[in-house]
């Protein structure tokens, strides 16, 4: 496994100056307010991609730190946090989704969320994940559970040196994470906020050398982790 100054070779490697933690506090900010305006998310989401595109060594560690710490907030016994090895198409490990092609579809969800609609699209619960992710974001998504350093490693042999489609897979990545930890805390869960803007300071301090802030985040999980009595998966097939 690549360590971190191994992986910031791979990208454009000026990266002293990387953005302030308050654009960061604004995207995060955007995962949970359903309110902003059409131009405000644009202007936000075209902020987050150019940070990628500029900082592209930053921006892995961004990424990787705040899909990592989401998804080691899901239970040890909720299958997203076992899936392995971190390659795509694997069939789904619930077997009520056995015909799915490959992980990343709205059918990974229903284990938890049934649907109510036959049109995904119009479900409330369900229409966000009727956009499949795709298959390196499903790397990245999968490998959260093993921590930043593996995350960012997946992301890295994904996306470098490549900024823009870091944002890309990154930004996938992150949206079905919080969709998933959604299903346990539903829609007032603030948790995803505080973990980018942590990201962000953590990506900042690896970048410098230092590594004091990553511990600061460990205990936001511990203290934020469902109990394997929170999965209860529902036992129709769809």
């Amino acid at each position: 496994m690549a360590q971190p100054s191994e992986l910031i070779q791979r990208f454009n490697p000026h990266v002293l100056h990387p953005p302030e933690t308050e654009q960061a506090a604004r995207y995060a900010i955007s995962f949970v307010e359903p309110l902003f305006s059409l131009s405000q998310r644009i202007e936000i989401d075209g902020q987050a991609k150019d940070s990628a595109v500029r900082y592209p060594a930053w921006a892995l560690f961004w990424y990787a730190g705040c899909v990592s710490a989401i998804m080691r907030t899901l239970p040890d016994a909720d299958p997203w946090s076992t899936r392995y090895p971190l390659v795509t198409p694997p069939l789904s490990s619930q077997a009520r989704n056995s015909s799915t092609p490959r992980f990343g579809s709205w059918r990974d969800v229903v284990d938890l969320t049934p649907p109510v609609r036959d049109d995904i699209d119009t479900d409330m619960d369900l229409s966000f994940f009727s956009d499949e992710i795709s298959d390196d974001s499903a790397k990245v998504l999968v490998a959260g559970p093993r921590g930043w350093l593996t995350t960012a490693n997946v992301l890295a042999d994904a996306a470098a040196p490549d900024g823009e489609y870091l944002f890309s897979v990154g930004d996938g990545a992150l949206r079905w994470a919080v969709g998933r930890r959604r299903q346990y805390a539903g829609h007032g869960d603030t948790f995803p906020t505080t973990a980018i803007i942590q990201a962000a300071t953590n990506a900042t301090s690896i970048i410098k050398g230092y590594d004091e802030p990553l511990e600061a985040m460990d205990v936001l999980v511990q203290r934020e982790k469902f109990s394997n009595m929170a999965y209860v998966p529902i036992e129709d097939e769809f």
